[in-house]
């Protein structure tokens, strides 16, 4: 016997939070939505990036070495490593308003704290390790905010707006990045405004906690898309199912790693272009072409790919170019061009380099559908971390001493006299290269998406007929809908289903030779309800018969008297035609219907000795789903 129906209602929930598979729609409230989750992470890039500009002051004020400042943002890719996959699950399981609450409020934390290690009462001795807590809560607030846009999008935007919702989430990163980058030498002209710095960066986070009171459910009370209703897999396939997505891993391999190549350049640019006469201003004017691009790279490219729908193609046209610009940036860095050239080919890399990472994290989602979507995304992104990670520490040791002519036109800032530190990076510059070209070719060549998420769209605008599974104690049954000519029955039907309403539902009356019956919570066969309140009316189509075993009819007690409970046929039986509505047939799992018929019942009321149940049902987007 599986569970109890002691808690069980017996009245099905008002129709409103339904989840209806006829009907999508969309809700404006996902704009605010989207707001607050744009807020948190330019919140969150502002909170892990604003040091790294005025690392000097950052030293002096807090007391500690460069590398102790380093650590403030170097904490993010760790913590980001380590904790990707138990806050992946942890959205997957307790839902998206449970991520945004979580991430934006780990970042208020995160961002108080830092606050706090400029109070008067705080040692200077005692600032670092507060700030270097704050840093961490947010680094860990980073992990949920960050996974959660490709999730949020899918469930609350209709495919034609999906994935620019979801590069709007990634601009506000590189935005975030911006103004983490760039304000910080204007606010802070000494150490002692480094306080006011840190109350200033502290704003947005508030906002955003603010508009988190906003957030009301997880998902819409109706879905964006016929995909959303998929039944996700289980937490424990994930793996599984991953691994054996030969166009996830090719994705991962390609991409996913190759990402970690613009990561690797803008940690070791400073490096790689003073032994060329570059100086700080032209570093920065580089960084800031390239996050501004990126920025409307991400919006533009997202308005295209919802526009045309070609992702695949997209994501390709794109990496090209931005390899391509990438190696241009590392060939005039070498040939020591004119600053304005560079400013124009780190532009061109923005455009081109930014928006892949929303597109891929959408390839992964069309690839793995119906895998949960932030688990899916992080195991992703911690390619590109740890890509970053091994780079950072294997390619400086394949520098060189600088030449006597790089020496002659540095604009390296030393540090005690430590001329050692300025290295050649030419080699490992050619090293990125050739690692870029290769994972694009592989990429062009071997990927190519299943789209499954896309698929499930078509076939809600093409009207497919709809099925689901019931799965009972003793097996099985799959059956189709006639959605078309009982569009009522199967609303009511679906809808119930979504809402778990036949879960744990008994199979009350069972009449060998004739049919089975279910769909009373109560169990008694006297109660249930349908969505829109009490009973609806009869939808008796002609060509809809008992004509075999397996036909699925609503029960009721007279003409319009339909609820929720329903009967299966274990033979024709004509006698019903004309009374009951035909709304189903069963096209899978006739052995379980065979067992059904087997199970011992009491003689006067039909009602199986042993109690056998629905024990949950799985709504299917057409007959032929798994």
């Amino acid at each position: 016997m599986y569970g109890s129906i002691d808690n069980v209602n017996s009245r099905p929930p008002s129709p409103t939070p339904l989840v209806t598979p006829l009907e999508f729609k969309v809700y404006k409230r996902r704009w605010l939505y989207l707001v607050c989750i744009c807020l948190a992470n330019m919140s969150n890039s502002i909170l892990w990036i604003n040091f790294a500009s005025i690392a000097n002051f950052a030293k002096s004020y807090f007391d500690v070495s460069y590398a102790a400042v380093n650590w403030l943002s170097l904490i993010f890719m760790v913590i980001c490593s380590i904790f990707t996959l138990p806050s992946t699950w942890a959205i997957d399981r307790f839902g998206i308003r449970f991520g945004i609450l979580t991430g934006v409020w780990l970042n208020l934390i995160g961002g108080s704290f830092r606050v706090i290690s400029t109070w008067g009462f705080v040692s200077v001795n005692g600032r670092y390790p507060i700030v270097f807590i704050g840093q961490m809560i947010c680094a860990f607030a980073q992990t949920f905010t960050l996974f959660l846009p490709t999730k949020f999008a899918f469930a609350w935007f209709p495919e034609h707006q999906r994935t620019l919702a979801n590069s709007l989430c990634f601009a506000t990163n590189f935005l975030g990045v911006f103004i983490g980058t760039v304000t910080p030498p204007l606010i802070v002209p000494d150490e002692h405004r480094i306080p006011l710095l840190l109350y200033l960066t502290l704003i947005p986070a508030i906002i955003a906690a603010g508009l988190s009171f906003t957030v009301r459910s997880s998902l819409p009370p109706t879905p964006s898309c016929l995909a959303a209703l998929d039944v996700k897999a289980p937490y424990h396939l994930v793996f599984k199912k991953l691994i054996t997505s030969k166009s996830y891993l090719i994705l991962f391999a390609t991409v996913g790693i190759g990402l970690s190549n613009n990561n690797t350049l803008s940690t070791l640019l400073q490096q790689i272009m003073c032994p060329f006469g570059y100086d700080n201003i032209a570093v920065g004017l580089c960084i800031g072409c390239f996050i501004i691009f990126g920025l409307i790279g991400c919006i533009l490219m997202g308005y295209i790919a919802d526009k045309t729908r070609k992702l695949e193609e997209l994501t390709k046209i794109l990496y090209s170019i931005g390899v391509i610009s990438l190696m241009f940036i590392g060939l005039f860095i070498v040939n020591e061009v004119k600053s304005y050239w560079l400013y124009m080919i780190f532009a061109i890399a923005g455009l081109s380099n930014a928006p892949i990472l929303p597109l891929s994290l959408d390839l992964s989602i069309e690839t793995t559908h119906p895998v949960p979507e932030a688990t899916v995304a992080g195991i992703f992104m911690v390619a590109s971390q740890l890509g970053s990670i091994l780079a950072i520490v294997i390619l400086p040791n394949f520098t060189l001493p600088p030449s006597p002519h790089q020496m002659s036109i540095q604009k390296c800032e030393i540090q005690d006299g430590k001329w050692d530190d300025i290295r050649d990076y030419s080699i490992p510059v050619y090293i990125l290269a050739v690692f870029s070209v290769i994972l694009v070719i592989c990429f062009i060549c071997f990927f190519h998406c299943e789209y499954r998420r896309q698929k499930k769209d078509e076939i809600e605008h093409n009207a497919v007929v709809m099925s689901v599974t019931l799965h009972t104690d003793l097996g099985d049954i799959k059956i189709e809908l006639y959605c078309e000519q009982c569009p009522k029955a199967c609303e009511n039907f679906l809808a119930l289903c979504a809402s778990n309403y036949y879960d744990n539902c008994l199979f009350h009356r069972n009449v060998k030779g004739y049919m089975i019956q279910t769909g009373d919570p109560s169990g008694t066969g006297k109660g249930g309800q349908c969505i829109w309140g009490e009973y609806f009316p009869d939808e008796i189509d002609p060509h809809l018969k008992h004509s075999q075993r397996g036909m699925v009819s609503m029960a009721s007690r007279g003409a319009n008297s339909n609820g929720s409970q329903f009967f299966i046929t274990y033979s024709k039986q004509t006698n019903l035609d004309g009374k009951y509505t035909v709304f189903a047939k069963v096209i899978d799992g006739f052995e379980t219907l065979d067992e059904l018929e087997k199970v011992t019942v009491n003689e006067k009321t039909y009602r199986p000795e042993t109690d056998i149940r629905i024990q949950r049902v799985t709504i299917h987007a057409n007959p032929m789903a798994d």
